[in-house]
């Protein structure tokens, strides 16, 4: 099975004539009506070919709704992996620097 990149997913051509096609039948953001200039999978996509390309997890939001979205579905901005060892990372460089000064 072959897992998806972002290099190897969204740079694909295929996926830039979709994602075109969707924001025009969808033009305007779910979240907040908008005009929609992204395609968010939600739920998040694992990686593969068949969730990467179900489009009934699609939706057409604008960048700060999908901004919003994604923070807030993967916290601090982070896709994927241990979620809680990357906060304590974040937090013992932050706390190693402020000690620092």
């Amino acid at each position: 099975m072959t897992i998806l990149t972002r290099t190897n997913a969204y740079g694909q051509r295929a996926w830039r004539k979709a994602r075109l096609t969707h924001l025009a039948h969808s033009p305007q953001c779910t979240d907040c009506g908008a005009p929609a200039t992204e395609v968010d999978h939600d739920p998040p996509h694992d990686g593969t070919r068949a969730t990467f390309w179900n489009t009934d997890t699609w939706f057409s939001r604008c960048k700060s709704c999908h901004s919003k979205q994604t923070t807030t579905r993967d916290g601090f901005g982070f896709r994927r992996g241990n979620k809680a060892q990357t906060r304590v990372a974040v937090v013992r460089v932050a706390s190693t620097r402020v000690g620092a000064w």
